[in-house]
């Protein structure tokens, strides 16, 4: 192959691999924070609708 080519290719692989790292940090499922799970608000609901 030619130079031109090769770096053609390099350039492509190098975006492809650069779009791909992107997606995955912005659409990774994170953990949210242990007070803010479903069963700890559903906790926190219930301890105020029990106190009124």
């Amino acid at each position: 192959m030619s130079d031109w080519v090769t770096l053609g290719l390099l350039l492509l692989a190098s975006l492809a691999v650069s779009v791909v790292v992107y997606l995955v940090a912005v659409l990774w499922p994170q953990q949210p924070p242990k007070n803010r799970s479903v069963q700890e608000i559903r906790r926190r609901i219930e301890e105020e609708e029990a106190d009124e």
